[in-house]
């Protein structure tokens, strides 16, 4: 079975709401994610394609593994102690849900090194692992 782009995030997002604490706000790629808004919870997970690496191509088809990377945001201007553990929880929550999960029969998500733990705007703390699924696009 050949998942497309939208049904392999959309899969990620299911496994990572069924794993991670209830209630926990998930972002996809293209939803943006505003933590500087005081209504909202000051601690999100931002899921995000960020690089396909071509592994292997024969004639028309190739295999990609398609990168993502999980980022527990944290607005630290805002943050309880209680969130600040929770943007961690959210974090190892991820990582145990995602390593070495079959999103569908023998592909299995592969951990790798992806973007840092950083900060923006002296406030917003990203703390993020990646991992990569393997696709393949097939020409016409």
């Amino acid at each position: 079975m050949i998942l497309r782009l939208y049904q392999i995030e959309s899969a990620l997002l299911a496994r990572l709401a069924a794993k991670c604490a209830t209630g926990t706000r998930l972002l996809g790629t293209l939803d943006q994610a505003d933590l500087a808004d005081d209504s909202t919870d000051p601690v999100a997970g931002k899921l995000m394609l960020y690089r396909l690496d071509p592994t292997d191509q024969a004639g028309t088809s190739a295999r990609i593994a398609t990168a993502y990377a999980f980022s527990a945001y944290c607005d630290s201007a805002r943050a309880s102690p209680a969130d600040q553990q929770a943007a961690f929880d959210l974090l190892e929550a991820a990582g145990n849900a995602l390593t070495g999960w079959e999103i569908s029969p023998g592909r299995a998500l592969q951990i790798v090194p992806g973007p840092e733990t950083g900060i923006a705007d002296n406030r917003i703390i990203r703390l993020s692992i990646a991992f990569t699924v393997p696709t393949h696009f097939i020409g016409s």
